[in-house]
């Protein structure tokens, strides 16, 4: 994405009919365009002051009564003067005020991310606070809005800065090596520039394993569904969702294609996954939803596995023939204890038709959730794959270091470590990511 002097322009509010629009507006011909749109001269436009003005067009047509509000580049989000229109979310006011903006001179219409793209290259952000930006603006549950509020905060800068620190601690142990070669230092500098590698890379693993909760902190996790025909697998989507998603019926083989509904169980967006029973069958659509259901099964991070407890020998049949399950991933839940006249000590023991035992097991559920994909601490700040790549090379350069004999060859390695932690923040050449994070952000972001 090309960074110019044009002042962009661009709808930050969701496209289509609202009580209110906002239009942003970046770059040196902000005040020039607002003078001329509001017939407000130059001089008295007061910074983060609203002022209520009739918008006309270059024609000097009317086009509507806005809010509009100045902010000097020194105090807004880009760096650069920036302005907003408040304006009736009338598709058609909407569509005149950026007609007219596309055919002053100087201004062009954004391009998606270009707004926080200005605010990186004018160092109002780095790169790790623009991807928590791009997290809050898709937030759907708190834990996503807090973590993306730390990041927001600058977290990640403040946590490099200190882990460089250590760094040039090192590297001055090190260079002392190289420079004074003839000088008597002390025995133990060298092993206090390899003790305070390894706490780094002690924090970098740390950092890395929490990282892969904090990617599913922004994916969801996914839960699925599985057992024989008429288990009552549509039956507890439907009771966990509070709705009626699948449909129910005494047939066998109803469910004969996936169906997923979302929930928020913890603060953690999960996705939980309906899927066609489990058997052996000569009808090919039917076979067809047994190889999708196995699919499904193969990318969840939990399976529900439910136990038809009037049928147990056919329950049992299909986890035995289907069950390529990991011990962690499969949770046993026998259905139908209102059918059954055995007392078993079960820990999932339900009906889902009556309700009995779903409370227990939605706990658990919940439970499950906070003890694998909750967040320890506060200073978490990998929260991407790019970010956890850059650990795993940290502390392979790490262990380069470690084993090396020479101080010159350990100062290199240093010099691999700050590059890598730059990366995270954007302070070294990221280029190749730039286009690509800012191209997922909304236009008018």
């Amino acid at each position: 994405m090309a960074v110019n002097k044009n002042t962009i322009f661009a709808l930050s509010t969701v496209a289509g009919r609202s009580a209110v629009a906002v239009i942003r507006l970046s770059g040196p011909e902000v005040l020039a365009t607002l003078s001329v749109l509001t017939g407000l001269s130059v001089s008295e436009f007061k910074p983060r002051q609203m002022f209520y003005r009739l918008l006309r067009d270059q024609l000097g047509g009317m086009i509507d009564r806005t809010l509009v509000v100045y902010f000097p580049g020194s105090e807004s989000f880009t760096g650069e003067d920036c302005g907003e229109i408040h304006c009736h979310g009338s598709l058609a006011v909407i569509k005149a005020i950026l007609e007219d903006l596309s055919t002053r001179k100087g201004l062009r219409p954004a391009e998606p991310g270009e707004f926080s793209r200005h605010a990186f290259d004018n160092n109002k952000m780095d790169l790790a606070q623009i991807e928590g930006l791009g997290d809050l603006i898709n937030a759907q549950t708190r834990r996503q809005l807090d973590f993306s509020l730390k990041q927001i905060g600058g977290a990640a800068a403040e946590k490099v800065s200190k882990w460089r620190e250590e760094l040039i601690k090192s590297a001055a142990f090190v260079e002392a090596y190289i420079d004074f070669p003839d000088e008597d230092l002390p025995d133990d500098l060298w092993k206090q520039s390899q003790d305070q590698l390894k706490i780094l890379r002690s924090e970098f693993e740390t950092q890395r394993d929490n990282g892969r909760k904090a990617v599913k902190l922004e994916s969801g996790l996914k839960v699925v569904l599985a057992g024989p025909p008429n288990a009552g697998k549509s039956s507890l989507l439907n009771l966990l969702a509070r709705e009626d998603r699948a449909i129910v019926s005494d047939i066998a083989g109803t469910t004969r294609d996936s169906i997923s509904v979302s929930l928020e169980l913890s603060g953690l967006p999960v996705t939980l996954t309906d899927t066609a029973g489990l058997r052996a069958s000569g009808d090919e659509i039917e076979n067809l939803g047994v190889q999708r259901s196995l699919d499904e099964i193969s990318k969840a991070d939990l399976v529900l596995f439910l136990f038809d407890l009037s049928d147990m020998v056919t329950s049992q049949s299909a986890y035995d023939d289907y069950g390529f399950f990991r011990e962690d991933q499969v949770w046993k839940v026998f259905n139908k204890s209102d059918l059954s006249t055995d007392t078993i000590n079960l820990e999932f023991l339900v009906s889902v038709k009556q309700g009995l035992g779903t409370d227990h097991l939605l706990s658990r559920l919940e439970e499950w959730v906070t003890q694998n994909f909750a967040l320890d601490g506060t200073d978490q700040i990998v929260a991407k794959e790019r970010h956890i790549q850059i650990m795993n090379d940290s502390m392979e350069v790490i262990d380069q270091a470690m084993r090396t004999e020479t101080p010159e060859l350990f100062a290199e390695n240093l010099r691999q470590l700050s590059q890598l932690l730059g990366r995270l923040i954007g302070q070294v050449d990221v280029e190749d990511l730039l286009d690509r994070i800012f191209g997922d952000f909304c236009i008018g972001k």
